[in-house]
């Protein structure tokens, strides 16, 4: 006897499967008026296994053993132990490895993966298209194969920045063009390199990843929800408020909160240096952040560990341990590491840093981030380097104009009150400090300059301004130099 209570369906067309292809031809016949009925399990694939659900920096794992290099260069430190009269024979592509190639111009690191149907390992909506004349089939013409692939891209709506981050894809024929007699005769590729890049922008692909895995170590990176979540911050697709929840919930997630802490801290503490376009908006994240409910550790049983270890520690309030990793992270910039190996800072890459790095500084002394310590470090920075006369100014200066220009006001207010704090001893201060041996006698002549007292105060500011009129009238200084000089003394007056 029948079931009666299974219901009966009719249809025109039964597609069994809602991968690509399945998808594709039910698009099609929808479109054609065509009835069409899909079925399929849903939800089999390996990343929605529990344990990579709750820690998908695991999945990298998985993704790697299904990849194959594309092609491995024969080991040329590999000695014959033939007797000299025998015959050598030739060496033959074998498991992946080919005699035949150029090791210096061998992309060592490209892999592949295959599969027919679904989402393989790991999908991310792109739209590869085979290269012709090296990896394309002959089935079609070049033309049709164009435009089927065109279509390909408007069915899964593929965006040029996308996961894959196609625009980057297409960088690699260029590469290979030069490689092209005699490995591919009949390659035909015409690709722009500049207009690629160009799509990346300053928040590329590229700083992402990295992000997650720096320096081909995951274990040092991000959870690659979080680099997602910036991205999406930064690229104004969602608010900051939205931003700080997608953020912090891998780490609410996590077993053991304190051990992910410092990767969480690391991804927002390297896009403020690293990003300066995006500075301000960083900061108000980290705030947001510092702002959200306090998440019970012990009432979802999370392990306690780190800065997390003490009971009465939580999350999010105080953002524990953030101003401890930033003080480390960048200790050099605080001891004026600088005046040791100037040669270490000098280059132009090192100025942009330690530019970026002052500049988040001033940002953060508008916020409680960093609380009252960031203020006083300001302030440090002025003695430093308009005190002392072993202050390397072309490298210094560019700290001291950021502070000046993004937080003169709060430098200000301070100096009219008195304040005083181990960060603004003066040379007097120091010296009586080392007849105490509360301090080394290499520091004697720091800060030798100014002969007045210690603290905060308004008579050294005007010191700190006159010795800016000084250094933008000195005709040693190179232009750059005198530029930064000319902003700093400007934002003090």
């Amino acid at each position: 006897m029948a079931n009666e209570s299974i219901p009966e369906y009719q249809t025109d067309v039964l597609i069994v499967g809602s991968g690509p292809v399945g998808a594709t031809y039910a698009r099609k016949l929808v479109k054609a008026g065509i009835k069409v009925i899909m079925t399929k399990i849903p939800a089999e694939h390996k990343k929605n296994v529990i344990n990579f659900q709750k820690n998908t920096n695991a999945f990298i794992n998985v993704i790697q053993g299904e990849l194959q290099k594309l092609s491995i260069p024969t080991n040329a430190g590999v000695f014959s132990d033939l007797n000299p009269e025998s015959f050598v024979s030739q060496t033959t592509v074998l498991n992946g490895q080919n005699p035949n190639q150029d090791p210096h111009t061998n992309l060592e690191a490209a892999a592949a993966t295959r599969a027919v149907g679904g989402m393989t390992a790991h999908w991310t909506c792109c739209t590869p298209e085979p290269l012709p004349g090296v990896e394309r089939p002959d089935s079609f013409s070049d033309k049709e194969w164009e435009r089927l692939s065109n279509e390909a891209r408007k069915f899964i709506h593929t965006p040029i920045d996308s996961n894959g981050e196609e625009s980057c894809v297409q960088v690699f024929p260029r590469h290979i063009t030069a490689l092209r007699p005699p490995y591919f005769s009949s390659f035909s590729g015409n690709y722009d390199v500049s207009k690629s890049f160009a799509k990346l922008g300053k928040m590329s692909q590229d700083w992402y990843d990295n992000a997650i895995v720096p320096d081909g170590d995951p274990e040092d990176g991000c959870r690659p929800e979080e680099a997602q979540a910036l991205r999406l911050y930064l690229d104004d697709k969602v608010d900051v408020a939205e931003a700080a929840r997608l953020v912090t919930k891998p780490t609410e997630f996590s077993e053991d909160p304190g051990d992910d802490l410092p990767n969480l801290w690391g991804l927002l503490q390297d896009a403020l240096i690293e990003l300066p376009n995006s500075q301000q908006k960083v900061v108000r994240l980290i705030s947001k952040i510092r702002d959200l409910p306090n998440f019970d550790l012990d009432s979802h049983d999370k392990k306690r560990s780190g800065p997390l270890e003490d009971r009465s520690s939580s999350l999010w309030h105080d953002l524990p341990s953030f101003a401890n990793q930033w003080y480390d992270g960048n200790w050099w910039y605080y001891q004026n590491e600088w005046r040791q190996k100037p040669q270490l800072y000098s280059s132009p890459d090192k100025i942009v840093e330690i530019t970026n790095l002052a500049r988040a500084e001033a940002l953060f002394a508008h916020t409680d981030i960093l609380d009252d310590r960031v203020r006083y470090e300001g302030l440090s920075r002025l003695c430093d380097t308009l005190e002392d006369n072993k202050a390397v100014i072309e490298i210094e200066i560019h700290a001291v104009r950021e502070w000046l220009l993004h937080a003169r006001d709060i430098l200000y207010d301070m100096s009219q009150t008195p304040h005083m704090h181990n960060r603004l001893l003066s040379n007097s201060d120091i010296r009586d400090k080392i007849a105490k041996h509360e301090m080394h006698v290499s520091v004697k002549d720091e800060r030798d300059l100014w002969q007045g007292s210690g603290g905060s105060s308004l008579e050294r500011w005007n010191f700190w301004k006159q010795r800016l009129q000084e250094l933008q009238d000195d005709d040693d200084q190179d232009e750059e130099t005198k530029r930064a000089v000319r902003e700093a003394l400007n934002s003090m007056r």
